[in-house]
């Protein structure tokens, strides 16, 4: 026996199992049985040189090559030259791997040669070596100008995977391929360089059955762009279910996207429902939810509101931004009163020596989708603060019949914005009777007069006409404008005279040529 055979046969018999342990998936076990393989120096080498020769199946081949590169020893350009050749392409991919890591510069030529084999592993580890070998990045060109659609993709996988911009031209000719994923690598490249015809690209292979559609859906939701998104809007309203999932999947994995997916979120109970089970693969971040409630539409705040207020951090970062009046502070206090959490939150701020934090929880408490109980309402009513009395009018409307006589207090307040908001809510609650007393006494007050305008159906015509002639003589100009427009329902010589005055002194023009429009008529 030769002495290099000799200690190839010691090294096995020494190292029971070290065939496993090379070809394992776990890198500590491997690395171990690599370093003491390093160690015996030639001998080493031909050990793994043998076992990827004697390999009994492809995936041993593989990891046998896999340990290559990772032994270390430039020696075993060689046998990476041999795998190189071979038609598998999961074995020339470990090769090229191994060769990128030993930095082998004879094999550069075999590498490029390989180019135009469109295999996405073996492309993803041909772009991976391009930083070492830069004529694979050359050959990936070439394949990219190609004419045979399967090579061109070889050229834009190697290309994009590894980093390497793909030229305009490259880019427009990869548009007309036949092939789905020539045409996505192409729409990517040609987003910062020709935006309109990115995304049409995008839009339309968004809605091929082609696993590349998730993907363009997906990189639609990343770019973020507004014709993008009302097209992923469209197609998660839509009626395939297929493209329906896949583009409220998209959207959800994208922080410019969940706005449109919240905003969807509101539409109809079955969106929300595909949209909560799209949260439920991947949930958005707090971060982002608060990001929405700060920037994003009504419906996409009031969404992001209520799944915050479902999360103990989202409440908290909910509450702190309520207390300590955060841009969107407004949005916050909705968001608390919209979840089952946020009462205590709210209950809390009310608590606050600032007048304005209070203000902004007792119109979320007023304001939310469950009526707010009379006991929170009757303290609110008695706060120093105008506007937060004023919100407690606005609940004591909710209330029905049970918030008439608080709000008969605050009809009376003294402050001409708490008024106002009784008047509003009363005037929905009172009886014929009741509300002709009311106006009775409010001819001359400014601030409950106009808000008692909405139920002039419900007054008999005495009344009705007693009120709109008071807005004519104390009301601003748009509220004189809208008295003029009541006053064309009245066959009466009193509503006549009135406009009489308003076409021939009235100080607004509109007003005057308004009336004057009504009496020739």
């Amino acid at each position: 026996m030769s002495p290099i055979l000799a200690t190839v046969a010691l090294l096995l018999a020494s190292a029971s199992g070290w065939k496993a342990d090379i070809l394992s998936d776990d890198p500590a076990v491997r690395g171990s049985v690599v370093a003491r393989l390093h160690a015996k120096g030639r001998p080493g080498l031909f050990a793994v040189q043998d076992l990827v020769t004697h390999a009994p199946d492809l995936e041993a081949r593989v990891r046998a090559v896999r340990a290559l590169g990772e032994l270390g020893d430039p020696d075993a350009e060689w046998a990476l030259r041999a795998e190189l050749r071979r038609p598998e392409p999961e074995v020339v991919a470990a090769a090229a791997r191994a060769a990128a890591a030993l930095r082998l510069d004879g094999l550069s030529k075999l590498l490029a040669a390989r180019v135009g084999d469109p295999d996405a592993g073996l492309c993803a580890a041909l772009g991976a070596a391009v930083s070492v070998f830069p004529s694979v990045a050359a050959a990936a060109h070439a394949a990219a100008a190609n004419t045979s659609p399967q090579i061109q993709l070889a050229g834009l996988r190697v290309l994009a995977g590894a980093g390497v911009p793909v030229t305009a031209d490259e880019a427009r000719a990869a548009l007309r391929s036949p092939l789905p994923e020539a045409r996505l690598i192409a729409a990517q490249a040609l987003a910062p360089i020709d935006p309109a015809a990115s995304d049409a690209a995008l839009e339309g292979l968004a809605v091929v059955t082609d696993p590349v559609g998730a993907e363009a859906a997906m990189r639609m939701a990343r770019l973020g762009r507004p014709g993008l998104l009302r097209d992923l809007e469209r197609l998660a309203a839509g009626k395939s279910a297929m493209l329906a999932t896949r583009a409220i999947d998209a959207l959800a994995g994208s922080p410019t996207g969940l706005a449109a997916l919240l905003r969807l979120r509101a539409e109809t109970p079955a969106l929300a429902a595909e949209v909560d089970r799209a949260f439920g693969r991947r949930p958005p971040t707090t971060a982002d939810l608060l990001a929405v409630l700060g920037d994003g539409g009504l419906d996409a705040a009031e969404s992001a509101g209520k799944l915050l207020s479902t999360r103990a951090d989202g409440l908290a970062a909910l509450g702190h931004c309520l207390e300590t009046l955060s841009p969107g502070a407004d949005r916050c206090a909705t968001g608390l009163a919209g979840g089952p959490g946020g009462a205590a939150v709210l209950d809390r701020a009310l608590g606050s020596v600032d007048a304005n934090v209070r203000r902004l929880a007792a119109w979320a408490i007023a304001s939310s989708p469950i009526a707010p109980p009379l006991r929170v309402l009757s303290g609110l009513s008695l706060d120093p603060a105008p506007a937060v009395r004023a919100a407690a009018a606005l609940g004591l409307g909710r209330r029905g019949a049970e918030g008439k006589p608080l709000l008969s207090v605050l009809v009376e307040d003294p402050d001409h914005e708490v008024r106002a908001a009784a008047a509003e809510q009363l005037a929905e609650l009172l009886g014929p009777d009741e509300l002709v007393r009311l106006v009775a006494r409010s001819l001359d007050d400014d601030a409950v007069r106009p808000a008692l305008i909405p139920a002039l159906a419900r007054l008999p015509s005495h009344a009705a006409l007693s009120l709109i002639l008071a807005e004519l003589r104390r009301g601003n100009s748009v509220e004189r404008r809208m008295a003029v427009e009541e006053l064309s329902r009245f066959n009466d010589p009193a509503a006549f005279d009135a406009l009489m005055q308003v076409a021939s002194r009235d100080p607004d023009p509109g007003t005057r040529r308004r009336a004057a429009e009504i009496l020739g008529n």
